[in-house]
């Protein structure tokens, strides 16, 4: 009996995940503005971060100073690979690019760099709802010919599935526990 209600359960997961990806589409706008980011490597516009994609996901980092960025990012660039074959993807955040890559390197992170300190990107896709008070999460957008749009975004929040720790962690007798995320690549076990 209790197996015919995981999955019931389950099924019931998947069709509000479908219905939730259905209503973040209903925003979808046309981007007005030419954002143009910093990077190591000089700079880049927003149409130049879909290279030979028509689709880009942006990953909204608040840096190295953030353990729970520092999670997602690490999940993320687990299957950068496999999303790579589908989409555009960027790990973008306030750092100075010199910064991100230092941290990116010491991470074994893959991503596309760019930072976008001093524009206004945070901001006006809600990811900055205060100056300096930056939030983390994930925008989708799409090329339609010479125009972009926002397909779709959401933030990250600790207990959804777009860190796959969490969902790892329910599996567990007693869940995540104590357990935080950590800048350390460390293995060390906390006491629970």
């Amino acid at each position: 009996m209790t197996v015919e209600r995981e999955r019931e359960v389950e099924k019931k997961m998947a069709e509000l995940r479908a219905e939730l990806a259905a209503l973040r589409h209903e925003h979808a706008t046309p981007v007005t503005q030419e954002y143009r980011f910093r990077t190591v490597d000089g700079e880049r516009s927003l149409a130049e971060l879909f290279g030979r994609m028509d689709d880009l996901l942006v990953i909204h980092n608040m840096g190295s100073g953030c353990p729970y960025c520092t999670a997602y990012a690490d999940g993320i660039n687990g299957v950068l690979h496999h999303l790579e074959r589908r989409t555009a993807v960027v790990l973008l955040s306030n750092d100075e690019p010199d910064a991100q890559k230092k941290f990116a390197d010491a991470r074994g992170w893959r991503f596309d760099l760019v930072s976008a300190s001093g524009t206004s990107f945070s901001d006006d896709f809600g990811f900055e709802p205060k100056p300096r008070d930056f939030w983390p999460g994930v925008i989708a957008f799409r090329k339609h010919g010479d125009s972009i749009h926002l397909a779709a975004k959401t933030f990250f929040d600790p207990g959804d599935d777009l860190c796959v720790v969490w969902p790892l962690f329910t599996l567990l007798e007693e869940g995540a526990a104590d357990w935080t995320p950590t800048n350390s690549t460390s293995k060390e076990k906390i006491a629970v």
